[in-house]
């Protein structure tokens, strides 16, 4: 009996320890196992319309630039060996011509009385041009605008290889106030500010292909710079 009794009684300890022993474990599950999180579904956030209207009406708020005249020379086809004096004056014009097509920054005309091809009282052909130029904002930015242009128009006619072609006029119209004379203001009518020729001397000795590289203020001969222009170059005064 009393081997019986000890073998119950170790019964009941082993027992008591297993029961301790599970309710350890997950007591320490309780503890040590992360508390799960309930997934969130990434949903995209549906873009705001008025940002991209918003965007948009910058965009076209934005001022559109003006189109500047073209820096390259246009190429037309060149004078036949042996033209006669109307041919080479119609090669001549439309060479000219070429050089100022379209209109300026103010939607005028550039070119508004087409080149004028002569006959020149020294014998050969004599070629005029007056061309409008764009109305930018200071002088130096003008004038460095008209000399593009010039460079490019002289290439142009020169290049056409016209047998009798002698001298080349260019001038150059803008507003500007003068010394003398009317007030320069916005609705003053344009003048020629800036005026050039090239004879075919001259052009002969230019490295057309470097033109660009090139110092013509010492190849073509200066006819007329507005006064106030000058100035203004000069540092001296002018707006």
């Amino acid at each position: 009996m009393r081997i019986v009794a000890i073998v119950v009684v170790a019964l009941a300890a082993l027992a008591v320890a297993a029961c301790g022993s599970g309710s350890t474990d997950e007591a320490a599950d309780t503890t040590t196992s992360p508390t799960s999180v309930p997934a969130v579904e990434n949903t995209p956030v549906a873009a705001d319309p008025t940002a991209a209207t918003s965007s948009q009406a910058k965009e076209s708020a934005q001022p559109t630039a003006a189109p500047q005249p073209a820096a390259v020379m246009i190429e037309t086809a060149p004078c036949t060996p042996g033209a006669s004096l109307e041919e080479q004056k119609a090669t001549l014009a439309a060479a000219a011509n070429a050089q100022f097509q379209g209109n300026t920054r103010e939607d005028l005309p550039r070119l508004p009385f087409g080149a004028d091809v002569r006959d020149h009282r020294q014998g050969g052909l004599w070629v005029v041009v007056e061309f409008r130029g764009d109305e930018l904002e200071t002088i130096a930015d003008r004038k460095a605008a008209l000399d593009r242009q010039m460079i490019e128009a002289y290439a142009a006619i020169f290049g056409a290889g016209c047998d009798d072609l002698k001298w080349v006029d260019l001038s150059g119209l803008q507003r500007a106030i003068v010394k003398v004379g009317m007030m320069g203001d916005p609705a003053s009518p344009q003048v020629p500010v800036f005026k050039t020729r090239m004879t075919a001397e001259e052009a002969e000795e230019v490295d057309w292909d470097n033109r660009h590289s090139l110092d013509f203020s010492e190849i073509w001969k200066e006819l007329l710079l507005n006064p106030r222009w000058r100035d203004e170059l000069q540092g001296t005064g002018g707006n």
